[in-house]
């Protein structure tokens, strides 16, 4: 049974609220306000449905704008390599010490290359 934890939320109501978590994070500009509409709108997911956390990474808030960002472009067979590197800046961004996002970005590689790209 796929977990669904966002199942009762609206796309607004998470548009704005992973708006207000990257300004909380003084990390919203203008390109990353465009990027979570566009992964909100995005037509070729569904993120109320398709979006469940983050895989292996406990998130540290619900949804955690990193791993959202994450999700949606791997879901919708975006640049892979981009998207790693991305979600590394992304949690940089957050506060992550730089070990630890590179462990996350190492560990969403390896993930890619040895299992998901092949289902």
């Amino acid at each position: 049974m796929k977990k669904t934890p966002y199942k009762g939320w609206t796309k607004e109501e998470m548009f704005f609220h992973l708006k207000r978590q990257a300004e909380a994070y003084d990390s919203l500009t203008p390109e990353l306000n465009n990027i979570i509409y566009d992964a909100i709108f995005d037509t070729r997911w569904n993120p109320i449905t398709d979006f469940n956390g983050c895989n292996l990474v406990q998130d540290d808030l619900h949804p955690f704008l990193p791993c959202f960002i994450h999700d949606w472009r791997w879901i919708t067979n975006q640049d892979i390599k981009t998207s790693n590197i991305e979600f590394k800046n992304l949690l940089l961004a957050y506060g992550y010490p730089k070990w630890k996002a590179e462990l996350y970005y190492v560990g969403v590689t390896i993930g890619w290359h040895c299992y998901f790209r092949w289902i």
